[in-house]
Parts: structure tokens; sequence; C-alpha cells
């Protein structure tokens, strides 16, 4: 039986034993960053050990391809909302995807994670939040997001008084403050924050799959580098 099937069947059988372990769990429980993070530890640590259990059966491809769509998938879903919050918070995130890149790797606890990350070239937690934050950003300045998205931004040459300004020549966006952390986190504020840092090199692409690229080299340098 070949990889790709063995693969497709693994994935329907992890798929089908946790449907109610998702839907019995989950509904009912409020919409929050916080549960949020604490909610999806409990449904990879259930698909890990799935996975764990058929392990044997697979390659190390198929093993890859099969966390990223039950486990690293789940984990980018939607993550643009947790920018801003601190390590603490972020930190049993970071333990999933850990234990994803350990499952693959076979290496145990103790050993050093930064090595195993840099060899699957997978971003930590919190910069793959940038890197979805940046990716909308992209699309607000190519004209490819909604209204409703656009309008919570404003560029630098688009206000008379900072049209004169190096940041209006750039392409940077209008910064705004808040006095609460919580304001700090709205889109609004987190988004063109993260866009201005971004190098020139990285927001001028042209495409989106090119700014991918772009963004994820520049990300993996700034967190392994």
């Amino acid at each position: 039986m070949c990889d790709h099937v063995i693969m497709c069947r693994v994935t329907a059988i992890c798929h089908t034993t946790l449907f109610y372990f998702t839907h019995t769990r989950t509904i009912s429980r409020g919409l929050a960053a916080n549960l949020n993070v604490t909610a999806k530890p409990r449904y990879h640590g259930s698909v890990t050990q799935l996975i764990q259990q058929t392990k044997r059966c697979l390659n190390e491809f198929c093993l890859r391809v099969l966390v990223q769509t039950l486990v690293i998938s789940r984990l980018d879903y939607c993550n643009s909302v947790l920018v801003g919050l601190p390590d603490c918070v972020l930190k049993p995130l970071s333990s999933v995807l850990h234990s994803a890149a350990r499952l693959i790797k076979g290496v145990g606890p103790r050993d050093h994670i930064t090595p195993i990350l840099r060899q699957l070239h997978w971003l930590p937690i919190r910069a793959r939040i940038r890197f979805k934050i940046s990716l909308l950003m992209y699309q607000i300045f190519a004209g490819l997001a909604p209204i409703y998205i656009s309008d919570l931004v404003t560029s630098c040459s688009a206000i008379p008084a900072k049209q004169r300004l190096r940041s209006a020549s750039k392409g940077n966006l209008e910064t705004k403050r808040s006095s609460k952390t919580v304001g700090s986190r709205a889109f609004s504020l987190a988004g063109p924050h993260e866009w201005n840092k971004l190098p020139d090199r990285v927001r001028q692409s042209e495409t989106i799959s090119e700014f991918k690229s772009r963004l994820k080299t520049h990300l993996f340098a700034e967190y392994y580098d």
C-alpha cells in the first residue's frame, strides 16, 4: 500500500475519532483569547496520542504531512487574535508545537527544541502570529482585503500633515497608541505597527506567494539567527 493511501486512511480515522471530542468539549464555551489558547492543547494532546499510535506505519514525510494537517493547521487558525499576549499565555501553544516537532523527529522531551524547529523550518508561535498579521496587512496594501478590514488602517501618505515625511514615501501606515494593554492588541494598532517594522524588500513583494516566502525568511532569520 502506498504512502499516500496510508496517510489518507490514518487522517480519516483521526478525524472520525476526534469528532465527538471537538464537538462535546468546545460547544457552549464562549469566545475569548484565553479560551482559545487553553482549549487547543487539549484537542492537540488527543491528536498527538492518536498519531503516536500510528507512527510505526508511516515514514517521516507522511508523518509530517499528518501532523501539519491535524495539528499545525489548527495552531495557525485565527491565531491573529492572539497578537500581543504574553509568553505565559502562549506557552500551552508552544508546548503543542514542540511536542509535534519531537513526534516527527522521534526525539525525547529533554532534547533541545530549537535545532529541531530549524530543521523542520517551523516558526515559533509568536512568529506565526506575526506572520498572520503581516499577511493581512499585505492583503490590505495590495487591495485584496475586505473593506471592513481596510478601513481600520490609514496610510501616512493619505494624511496631509504627514505627506512630506519619510514614513509616507516608504509606504508606512499610521500607528496609533493606546493607554491600555488590551487596546494595543486591536488590529487597527497592532497591524500597522507590525507592517512598519517589515523591511522594504518584504513589503514590496509583487505576489502573495512571494510575500509569504520573503516574510518567512525574514522571521526565520530574526528568531533563529
